[in-house]
């Protein structure tokens, strides 16, 4: 998890979460910060483990720690966040010494995020995915009423 922690230190990746927790800090809806990324890499890792795959845990938590940082460039009208968080994911991915073959993987999971999780499917992108939906607590949100997830996708007890 050597490549995992210099994801962490990196200050690109840290200069992303200030502003994204700096967005988000009156957000009255899911938030993305840490607790998010480290909620959806051990649901994904969980979900890998339940279903006999094997995916490589350094990817599972490279993608979670990336995911939604593009936020930011949403936040402020850039794009999409899914383009926002490749954006700032290449240059962290390629210091923290990722090879172009993973790489690939981790922009791939990460641009397919967002793309409804179909349960019980087996690539990176697809547990992160049902990971990222998992991971909201949506019957202890104040805010269940007025969230905009249709009512079939929100977690209404626990799922796992």
């Amino acid at each position: 998890m050597e490549r995992v922690n210099q994801i962490l230190k990196h200050p690109k990746y840290l200069e992303a979460m200030k502003q994204l927790n700096q967005y988000e800090k009156d957000r009255l809806y899911c938030k993305h910060g840490f607790q998010h990324q480290m909620d959806v890499a051990r649901i994904a890792l969980l979900l890998s483990y339940e279903r006999a795959v094997k995916v490589d845990k350094e990817k599972i938590y490279a993608v979670a720690l990336l995911h939604d940082l593009g936020r930011i460039y949403e936040y402020q009208g850039k794009c999409s966040h899914e383009s926002g968080s490749i954006i700032l994911a290449l240059p962290i991915l390629f210091d923290c010494n990722f090879s172009e073959e993973e790489i690939h993987e981790i922009v791939e999971a990460i641009a397919g995020h967002r793309e409804r999780s179909k349960p019980h499917k087996s690539s990176l992108g697809d547990f992160i995915a049902e990971a990222d939906t998992l991971s909201r607590s949506c019957f202890l949100c104040e805010m269940t009423e007025s969230c905009k997830w249709e009512q079939s996708r929100k977690n209404m007890e626990i799922i796992l």
